[in-house]
């Protein structure tokens, strides 16, 4: 039952450190405010972290970077569909994987409204804020990104995960 009782608490403080509301501190006292503080030699592997952290129904929400605006709506279609299938598989293998891409498109279809960054920024950060890690997906156009830079910078900032992903 203690036992039991420890592997709870240190989930939760697990949890609270890479959500970054949580410091850890090494038995020698040095503190670690968040995942990329934490020596890199000493630093678990991301998905260890998934299954140990998915054991008890906690989990790191994903939020997936992708490029979207474009002139010609068949790009943007294709960017959609793309990051769409990626979100949906991963949330099929029970990563929480969020996309302001898939949201955002599919809000479009109701109601028109502008599809760069300077009208979604508010949203995409709102959501972004409240998340673990940033996937960056590398689809063309990605490094052009205004969006997507924006979403980076905003990630390092405040100490939430950034991964680069390639996609073909």
């Amino acid at each position: 039952m203690n036992e039991r009782r420890s592997e709870e608490i240190e989930k939760t403080d697990l949890s609270m450190f890479l959500g970054g509301f949580k410091n850890l501190v090494s038995p020698g006292g040095e503190v670690f405010k968040n995942y990329l503080d934490y020596p890199e030699g000493m630093r678990p592997d991301y998905f260890d972290l998934y299954t140990f952290m998915s054991n008890d129904g906690i989990k790191s929400i994903v939020y997936l970077a992708s490029p979207y605006t474009h002139k010609d709506d068949n790009i943007r279609e294709e960017r959609y569909r793309k990051i769409s299938q990626i979100a949906a598989d991963l949330n099929k293998e029970g990563i929480l994987a969020f996309s302001p891409i898939t949201y955002g498109h599919t809000l479009l279809e109701y109601a028109e409204m502008p599809t760069n960054w300077a009208f979604w920024q508010s949203f995409c950060i709102s959501f972004l804020q409240h998340c673990d890690e940033l996937w960056v997906y590398k689809m063309e156009g990605w490094d052009r990104s205004q969006g997507m830079a924006e979403e980076i910078k905003f990630a390092e900032k405040n100490g939430i995960l950034v991964k680069y992903i390639d996609v073909e």
